[in-house]
């Protein structure tokens, strides 16, 4: 009982996460692990529908229920409900994307999630920025296996399903996300929230700007990691499928050599 008091308490309990401390390296180290297994077993995971169903199937309930559970806590617990507990932050939305996607296949929301999750999973996870509550508190759970997750299931996308980044996807992107980012600036004012960071950065950076200088700025700065990281998985991609038409041809070769 005391157990489940800590983990969905209302009452804020701490100052904050212990940044670089012993249980942020072992979730970092986990992360890159599960990234690692899904490149390195790309084949394998490929060609077994099975073990694809599985490792997919996975990544989808556990998002849907750390959103689920998340948002549930939010309305019961009366925490920020409006100013925290809205699916309003990027990496919020990429997370339900995915998840939808990949239950549904459909190409958009997977885009979307990958453009919008790609970045903004590792940014969270290398600076966490978690509620003030003392682990483990659901929203210290829910924060990290969500950026986890999300990561691991834009590695299933890109190499299991062989995503491709389109110089068309980028533009699209671009032009839908500062369109939201706009709308939620907005809702921002109306709810005096800061979701998306339009209003304050979640680090000390852009100090002694206007409210409308700051937020422009960061549209402006979120649009060019956006394109950043199409270049940077672009080239990732482009550089894992190259080693595979390698390795697929030393096959053929192999094969032809035991068949003459």
């Amino acid at each position: 009982m005391n157990l489940l008091r800590a983990i969905f308490t209302s009452q804020p309990n701490s100052r904050g996460f212990d940044t670089f401390g012993y249980v942020h390296i072992l979730i970092l180290i986990i992360t890159f692990m599960g990234c690692f297994f899904i490149i390195a077993n790309r084949k394998r995971i490929r060609e077994d529908n099975s073990i694809s169903r599985k490792v997919k199937n996975t990544i989808i309930i556990v998002m849907i229920m750390q959103q689920a559970i998340l948002y549930l806590w939010y309305i019961f617990s009366g925490y920020n409900t409006l100013t925290q507990g809205l699916p309003l932050y990027n990496c919020r939305l990429a997370i339900i994307a995915l998840a939808i996607g990949l239950l549904i296949n459909n190409k958009a929301l997977k885009t979307l999630g990958v453009y919008w999750g790609s970045f903004g999973a590792i940014f969270a996870l290398i600076l966490p920025g978690v509620d003030p509550f003392r682990f483990p508190h659901y929203t210290q759970i829910s924060y990290f296996v969500g950026h986890v997750f999300l990561l691991w299931a834009i590695a299933y996308v890109l190499v299991i399903e062989n995503f491709k980044y389109t110089a068309k996807s980028l533009k699209r992107i671009l032009i839908f996300t500062t369109i939201y980012h706009s709308i939620v600036f907005f809702i921002n004012i109306y709810l005096g929230a800061n979701y998306c960071y339009l209003i304050q950065p979640p680090i000390p950076i852009f100090r002694g700007m206007s409210q409308v200088e700051y937020t422009l700025t960061c549209i402006i700065v979120f649009n060019i990691i956006i394109s950043i990281s199409y270049k940077v998985c672009k080239k990732l991609l482009y550089t894992i499928n190259k080693k595979d038409e390698l390795n697929n041809d030393e096959e053929l070769i192999e094969l032809k050599k035991l068949t003459t």
